[in-house]
């Protein structure tokens, strides 16, 4: 599995070459990344094998695939502090990273509506 998950990102990254897509996954876009990698390498909606995770200090998201995490450089699973996202542990401050890391919004927090 390592393998095709590694040749997938690779495509994306024109095997290292496209520096500017791994800029955009790695500053600020990290979430969409892997959005795309759960959706790519999940079987089915609710599949416990295939999870986004987030490390909130770094403030950066991947995915975890069976037992291993990855992101736009590849398998990041010793480098950060990962959580399943959400966590539901502060949810104003779960808010603030909806807004402000995957939507892209510059609102009050009264303003977003985590449905």
């Amino acid at each position: 599995m390592d393998h095709e998950i590694m040749s997938f990102i690779s495509r994306f990254t024109g095997g290292g070459k496209f520096r500017d897509v791994i800029q955009v996954f790695t500053s600020g876009a990290c979430y969409w990344f892997a959005k795309i990698l759960h959706e790519r390498f999940s079987t089915c909606v609710g599949d416990p094998d295939v999870v986004i995770v987030y490390d909130s200090v770094i403030n950066h998201f991947g995915c975890r695939i069976h037992d291993r995490v990855y992101d736009i450089t590849g398998d990041c699973t010793e480098k950060y502090n990962w959580s399943r996202w959400p966590t539901f542990e502060d949810i104003r401050w779960e808010r603030r990273v909806v807004r402000d890391c995957i939507l892209f919004k510059e609102e009050d927090d009264n303003d977003l509506c985590i449905c």
